[in-house]
């Protein structure tokens, strides 16, 4: 039996045009495929084991790396924390207009040099910093915690410690949990995990040579219908991507061959009017055949200025009767006045 000739194949898929959820798809049904048929039995386990081991690469490719929720929640914490800060900054102004301006020494010193133009700082770090450092000078001067108490201010101050803690905190979960993120990249991590994939398909294909009484159609069949599913979902998917990037620039090129293709044989140009024989008559009550084009000409004048026009249905000009009767009456008059 040549085996080289009958030699069962697996088919492969383009790892560059396959999204990373759908690769970690892939390697949970190869796992469950082969799993029930038995890596021992197929003599593949080795091979096997080692994309086993990798579990938790494949569950990486499942994390989402949408909207961060922690950036959700500093936004508005940050804004409060700004709101605080300007509402100190402003009572202190509004009563240095009624205290004596020795008294509000003090407390105008610090908020001019940490709460004044905060929205000026050229950073998120530096508004932090400059509010900290007004509250470690709460802390630290006596005449400051003096100043405060005097202007009922404690409790707005102690709010915006509070603010400040919260901003703070919430930056600290954040970079704890960017701290356990994956440092591989996406197109790494999807490399390293289909080759796992893609060496438990070549391990099946050379087992096959090694082992000829084992039956190895059933698992390569079912791994080749998994390949398939997953590479009509590419195909359609690049399909659809062409088909919208040329809505998105326009290209009625098709449509434009359509209707020309589509247009009457004989519509273009003047070359098909529809030639008419009528009959006109002379003065004289003597017929002749004349020719007239019907698609050319709709309408024409007469002598009398009277708009004379084509009735194709009895095939008679309306003007040639008008002429005939108009002869007629002057050859009676004639006769009228020849008797008189």
């Amino acid at each position: 039996m040549n085996f080289h000739k009958n030699k069962l194949e697996i088919e492969r898929l383009p790892v560059s045009k396959m999204l990373k959820l759908e690769i970690a798809e892939l390697a949970e049904e190869v796992i469950s495929v082969v799993q029930k048929n038995d890596p021992e039995l197929l003599l593949i386990k080795p091979v096997f084991d080692l994309l086993m081991a990798q579990k938790s690469l494949i569950s990486k490719l499942k994390v989402p790396y949408g909207v961060d929720p922690y950036l959700l929640e500093l936004k508005p914490a940050r804004e409060e924390m700004l709101l605080l800060a300007s509402k100190i900054n402003l009572k202190v102004r509004l009563a240095s207009k009624r205290m004596d301006p020795k008294e509000m020494h003090v407390i105008q010193t610090s908020t001019k040099r940490h709460l004044r133009y905060l929205n000026r700082s050229r950073n998120r770090t530096e508004v932090n910093q400059k509010i900290a450092g007004f509250l470690d000078d709460v802390e630290n001067d006596e005449n400051l915690q003096a100043a405060i108490t005097q202007l009922d201010l404690l409790e707005d101050v102690m709010t915006l410690g509070k603010a400040l803690d919260d901003v703070r905190e919430i930056i600290s979960n954040r970079s704890a949990k960017l701290s356990t993120r994956t440092k591989i990249s996406t197109r790494e991590l999807k490399r390293v995990v289909y080759g796992l994939i893609e060496d438990v398909f070549k391990e099946i294909e050379v087992a096959q040579l090694r082992n000829p009484d084992i039956d190895y159609k059933p698992v390569v069949d079912e791994l080749n219908v998994v390949s398939r599913k997953y590479r009509l979902q590419i195909t359609l998917r690049d399909h659809s991507n062409k088909r919208k990037a040329a809505i998105k620039n326009g290209d009625t090129t098709d449509d434009e061959n359509g209707d020309e293709a589509t247009q009457p044989e004989g519509t273009a140009g003047n070359d098909t009017s529809t030639e008419v024989e009528t009959t006109a008559m002379n003065g004289n009550g003597a017929d002749y055949p004349s020719q007239v084009y019907d698609g050319s000409i709709m309408k024409m004048e007469s002598p009398s200025s009277r708009t004379s026009a084509i009735e194709p249905s009895n095939g008679s000009l309306e003007s040639v009767d008008q002429e005939k009767a108009t002869s007629d009456d002057n050859v009676n008059d004639e006769a009228a006045h020849s008797k008189q």
